[in-house]
């Protein structure tokens, strides 16, 4: 459909653009049910005081930036718009 392919590079866009503003990692990612690698993360953040201060940070502006409300109802519209075309009652705006 041509709407999701629109969709999917407006998603691109804006990951991209806010990975260069972040320009930090905001996280240590871990594989899931890997106790060991994460408790290696843990460790390694409880040893290096600029590692947490830089991820925490950096976690606090991707917070700010992707976690607002606009955002949240811009989400929300999407999946009703969504809805509406797949049941073929798209409104035109």
């Amino acid at each position: 459909m041509p709407g999701d392919e629109r969709l999917l590079l407006e998603q691109l866009r804006r990951r991209l653009r806010q990975r260069a503003c972040l320009g930090r990692r905001a996280a240590l990612v871990v594989p899931p049910r890997d106790s060991r690698v994460l408790a290696a993360a843990i460790n390694r953040l409880l040893e290096d005081e600029a590692l947490r201060r830089e991820t925490g940070e950096a976690g606090y502006v991707r917070a700010k930036t992707e976690f607002t409300l606009e955002r949240m109802w811009e989400g929300m519209l999407n999946v009703y718009r969504s809805l509406n075309v797949e049941q073929g009652t798209e409104n035109s705006e």
